[in-house]
């Protein structure tokens, strides 16, 4: 791996937290490395993922029941980018949790 596909995958992982998608597909269609591309299609499938859970959870937050659910899925949502840049950052490869057994 070299120094910029590191760097290239530590942004990919972060972007989740502040351009879900966007990050991702912009950083799909701009590299040409195989796995960059790879993660960042994870990445956008686990955000959309992640987002139906917390749009779900937010309805059923009105019953309760949700709300353990809601806090649980909103953790989800920002640790597990973090977990992956960090793994990044020590030549790791992460991929995401529930898609990447699909990819």
């Amino acid at each position: 791996m070299t120094s910029q596909d590191k760097g290239t995958r530590i942004i990919l992982h972060l972007s989740a937290l502040f351009v879900p998608f966007l990050g991702p597909l912009i950083i799909y269609f701009v590299q040409d490395d195989a796995l960059t591309k790879k993660l960042a299609v994870q990445a956008m499938i686990f955000n959309a993922i992640m987002w139906i859970c917390i749009a779900v959870s937010t309805f059923f937050s009105w019953f309760i029941i949700g709300i353990p659910f809601l806090i649980f899925f909103g953790i989800v949502e920002i640790a597990v980018p973090i977990i992956g840049a960090i793994k990044t950052m020590n030549d790791e490869v992460y991929q995401y949790p529930i898609v990447k057994h699909f990819l």
